[in-house]
C-alpha cells in the first residue's frame, strides 16, 4: 500500500523514475527505507546494506527532513545510478541549468502546490472526516491555480518542460497532487491551456510515473 501524503508520494516517483527503484529491486543487497517519524517530525531515509553471507544489516546514513524536495535531491546525488549523465534530474554540473530546476522547485513549492493541495484538502480529506468541504476556498484556491498555470504556458511555450528540454525534479515534483486534482471536477481549469495540459499527458505517458500512478490508486 502507497502513503496518500503528496511528500511520500514525491520521493517514491524520483525513485521510480530517477532508476533507482528498479536498481532496489534487482539488486536485494542494497536498498532504501523511508521512516515517518512520529508527529510527523519528518522522514529518515535510511540507506542500508545487506551481506549475502551473514544477512546482517548495517546502517549506512541517515538523514531527517520534514522537506520532500530536500530528500528528493538528496537521493538523486547519493544514490546515482551508472547513466546518471543521461538521466540527470537535478542538472547537476550545469550552473544554469540547475539554477532553472531549483527556481521552478521554488515556484512549485510556494504557488503551484499551495493551491492544488487546498483544493485536494477540501475536496478529499475534509468530507473524510465528516466536514463539509468549503466552496469559497475552493474556488479561490482554482482561481490561484489559474494564475499559475498562466505563467506555466507561457514557459511551456519556450520549452518542452520548466527547467529545459528534459524531464528534470522540477516537472516530477508536480506529479503527486496533480494526479489527484485531476479526478477532481475542478480539473477543467486545466482545458484552457493546452500546453500545460500536454506536459502533463506527457509526464503521464512515462512508464514510471504510470507504475507509481498505479500504486496510488491501489492497482
Amino acid at each position: 500500500m502507497v502513503s496518500r501524503d503528496g511528500a511520500a508520494i514525491r520521493v517514491s516517483s524520483l525513485l521510480v523514475d530517477g532508476r533507482l527503484l528498479g536498481f532496489i529491486f534487482i539488486l536485494p543487497f542494497f536498498f532504501l527505507r523511508l521512516v515517518l517519524l512520529p508527529s510527523h517530525r519528518g522522514v529518515c531515509l535510511r540507506h542500508q546494506r545487506r551481506s549475502i553471507y551473514t544477512r546482517r544489516y548495517r546502517q549506512n546514513s541517515c538523514i531527517i527532513s520534514s522537506e520532500s524536495r530536500a530528500i528528493s535531491r538528496y537521493v538523486l546525488r547519493k544514490f546515482k545510478t551508472p547513466d546518471a549523465g543521461t538521466n540527470n534530474l537535478l542538472r547537476d554540473g550545469d550552473l544554469e541549468g540547475s539554477a532553472l530546476v531549483d527556481a521552478w522547485l521554488d515556484v512549485e513549492a510556494l504557488l503551484y502546490e499551495p493551491a492544488v493541495h487546498a483544493v485536494f484538502v477540501q475536496h478529499r480529506v475534509v468530507p473524510a472526516l465528516g466536514g463539509v468541504p468549503d466552496e469559497k476556498v475552493i474556488g479561490e484556491s482554482v482561481e490561484k491555480l489559474r494564475k499559475v498555470l498562466e505563467v506555466y504556458e507561457a514557459r511551456l511555450g519556450e520549452r518542452r518542460y520548466l527547467a529545459g528540454d528534459d524531464v528534470s525534479l522540477a516537472d516530477l515534483s508536480h506529479f503527486p497532487y496533480t494526479h489527484y486534482f485531476m479526478g477532481m471536477p475542478y480539473a477543467a481549469v486545466f482545458d484552457a491551456f493546452p500546453r500545460v495540459r500536454s506536459w502533463w499527458q506527457d509526464l503521464m505517458a512515462r512508464p514510471a510515473v504510470q507504475r507509481v500512478a498505479a500504486m496510488m490508486d491501489g492497482q
